[in-house]
């Protein structure tokens, strides 16, 4: 599927279960088109400060950012006042 620059796209489902038995939490991926002198895109997940992600396609993209998110989530599990 081809994504337009700046475009909100819900990134994919992250299953959860490692931190809340039966929980899936859906995440906004929002996608930028790289300058027009590069090539790829970058993602950032406004829930989840910090996490982004970069990829010569959309999907590879979205994959690096759910990695990005999935890293951040489960060091916040392991020391919950890393954050602060």
């Amino acid at each position: 599927m081809r994504r337009s620059a700046g475009e909100v796209v819900p990134c994919q489902k992250l299953k959860s279960s490692d931190y809340h038995p039966n929980v899936t939490r859906k995440f906004t991926a929002i996608l930028h088109r790289g300058e027009p002198d590069e090539a790829g895109f970058w993602a950032t997940c406004p829930e989840v400060p910090g996490a982004n992600g970069q990829g010569q396609t959309a999907e590879e993209c979205l994959e690096d950012l759910k990695s990005a998110i999935q890293l951040l989530l489960e060091d916040e599990r392991e020391d919950p006042q890393a954050g602060d």
